[in-house]
């Protein structure tokens, strides 16, 4: 089953949302969907951006 665009209130006046909540017998999915313009890729927490002709790290990633 997938859902998309969920809000959850994890404390009174605090709010959250999912853009996407995938549920399926392997377990539980959360899905962040961003829209970046060029070439990315990334490998566990290694997201690196193409810039030029070299691969940068993106600042902020985790």
């Amino acid at each position: 089953m997938l859902v998309n665009d969920v809000v959850l209130e994890p404390k009174p006046e605090e709010f959250i949302q999912l853009d996407h909540v995938l549920i399926g017998p392997p377990g539980i999915y959360l899905i962040e969907t961003k829209a970046w313009e060029g070439a990315f890729t990334g490998y566990k927490d290694n997201w690196r951006r193409k810039e030029g002709g070299s691969w940068v790290r993106c600042e902020g990633a985790s």
